[in-house]
């Protein structure tokens, strides 16, 4: 399969916050306010349709709104306001969205549905996702975290990459496993994978001169001749 670039997912340059808050108790201003003390080194933009300034960070409306361009968007606002805010991204030209939210095909039909339309306003934008019903990413390079953005974690780059279908086995992996000594070239958790997937995530981690071990939790596998030959060749690295 053709490699998707991740790079600017896994080192975006900049970065903006739909549905960010000051309100710490709120998952778009504990991200935003995890970002700014670890010191992430890219650009936060919070977007916000009323604040003008969240956490001494000038705040827009939408993502339209935001003079530059916008490597990676982190959604965290309900899943029926996601549509509305992919379709701007999508006119924005963001590289990549993760979508957080659950409320989609995890809950049947209606959810189904939605995650369609979703991807939908996505691909006419050119738009990649990760998720939705996701813990996000960790990523070492750029000191960013949304997997277990409420524990002062390490921070060095190491060789391990690890990719996982379920939010709790990556938190853990994450804790667990930097407690423990490893250090990550990359971490996605990748819930529902609506658009990115395994095969993504796996092909880009197998070409990354940094990853020496690529670990993964899967609960399904959509594509099995395709995750043997995958495998196969990323493994004899």
């Amino acid at each position: 399969m053709t490699a998707v670039d991740l790079h600017s997912l896994l080192q975006p340059q900049s970065l903006a916050i739909i549905g960010a808050s000051s309100d710490l108790t709120k998952i778009g201003g504990r991200f935003l306010n995890a970002f700014l003390q670890a010191g992430f080194t890219g650009r936060l933009y919070p977007i916000h349709l009323n604040a003008t300034e969240i956490l001494g960070l000038q705040a827009y409306p939408s993502v339209l709104d935001v003079p530059d361009a916008i490597d990676l968007a982190l959604v965290t606002i309900p899943a029926a306001a996601t549509e509305e805010a992919m379709r701007q991204c999508a006119q924005k030209k963001v590289k990549f969205v993760v979508v957080h939210g659950t409320g989609f095909s995890e809950f049947g039909d209606m959810g189904r549905e939605r995650e369609a339309s979703v991807l939908q306003a996505a691909r006419e934008g050119g738009v990649r996702i990760v998720g939705p019903n996701c813990m996000g990413l960790f990523c070492p390079r750029v000191r960013l975290n949304t997997i277990v953005a409420r524990y002062d974690i390490p921070f060095d780059p190491g060789p391990v990459a690890f990719s996982g279908q379920s939010g709790w086995v990556c938190e853990n992996t994450v804790l667990w496993g930097s407690q423990r000594g490893l250090r990550f070239s990359g971490v996605i958790s990748s819930g529902n994978q609506a658009d990115l997937n395994l095969l993504d995530y796996l092909t880009y981690f197998g070409e990354d001169p940094e990853t020496r071990v690529i670990g993964i939790y899967q609960e399904g596998v959509r594509d099995g001749q395709g995750f043997r030959q995958v495998a196969a060749r990323v493994s004899r690295k």
